[in-house]
């Protein structure tokens, strides 16, 4: 498929949507303010120390990314794994993937087991044809041993001007790789398509009744397809504000889960079984 130039003035240009790329253009467009809130880790976990950053800036951070991958040689159809903890990273590196045509992959690291860890790695690695892998220094020096396995710190990639042009997918082009849990054997990658997930934002947009007036609440890690398809996608198909947090601000205090959706005027959220049982436990708290 061919480029195509970023020249949007009008919401017009960008109505008919064929591509995933375009939800992040038009709410750039259509919804400037509305954006993305991130939550900190730790105590402060339920206060946003920083405005919500418009779907403007976000475009133009992974614009910026881009810039950077392009000059690593990636080209359209290329696999890129994405090993990023921090959210604001993941997100920004996750649109410079689907503007410049690469098809992202999010991980998740396989803790407290060396051996294990170098394994899926390597696995993932075959898997995906030796995709680049973008991660952050920290954690770079921290991986595991694996021959041939191709890493870009993310500190690296976003100091230079944004991308003049965009790639031009087609609905039939793949857009997002979800790897399995590999509970019965390795892991497998879930091909979804942009058409795929066009038609799953349209559905549950309609079944959710979502709309700009919004916002939504994540806090599960984006190896999991409904944080970014229900607590990404969704809000940015309809320019609703989205709000993450880290899983351990839950997961340190379940409790959080319903000050935050009280404090922020949450209307729509999600989150494992699990969960219940704490926020039941903890329910005369709130009485």
């Amino acid at each position: 498929m061919s480029r195509q130039s970023l020249k949007y003035s009008t919401p017009e240009d960008v109505q008919e949507l064929r591509s995933v790329t375009q939800l992040l253009v038009r709410a750039a467009v259509e919804y400037p303010y509305s954006g993305v809130g991130y939550l900190p880790d730790g105590a402060e976990g339920e206060s946003i120390r920083q405005p919500y950053t418009p779907y403007s800036e976000l475009l133009d951070s992974a614009l910026r990314l881009l810039t950077g991958l392009r000059s690593r040689g990636l080209r359209a159809g290329d696999k890129v794994a994405l090993l990023l903890d921090d959210q604001r990273e993941f997100l920004s590196v996750f649109w410079a993937c689907l503007l410049g045509g690469f098809v992202p992959c999010p991980m998740a690291p396989v803790p407290g087991d060396p051996a294990r860890w170098a394994a899926q790695l390597a696995h993932v690695d075959r898997l995906l044809d030796r995709p680049l892998l973008v991660t952050t220094e920290a954690t770079h020096a921290e991986l595991p041993d694996v021959p041939g396995l191709a890493v870009a710190p993310v500190e690296g990639l976003g100091g230079g001007e944004p991308a003049p042009d965009i790639h031009r997918a087609a609905p039939e082009d793949l857009a997002l790789l979800v790897l399995t849990s590999g509970s019965t054997g390795n892991s497998k990658a879930v091909m979804l398509s942009h058409g795929n997930l066009l038609a799953s934002m349209a559905g549950k947009s309609d079944k959710q009744q979502l709309t700009a007036a919004d916002t939504t609440f994540n806090w599960i890690s984006y190896d999991h397809v409904a944080a970014l398809l229900e607590a990404h996608l969704l809000p940015l198909y309809v320019g609703a504000n989205q709000l993450h947090a880290p899983a351990s601000v839950i997961l340190e205090e379940p409790q959080r889960f319903l000050r935050i959706i009280s404090r922020h005027k949450v209307t729509m959220t999600f989150t494992p079984n699990f969960l219940l049982g704490p926020l039941n436990s903890a329910a005369h708290e709130f009485a």
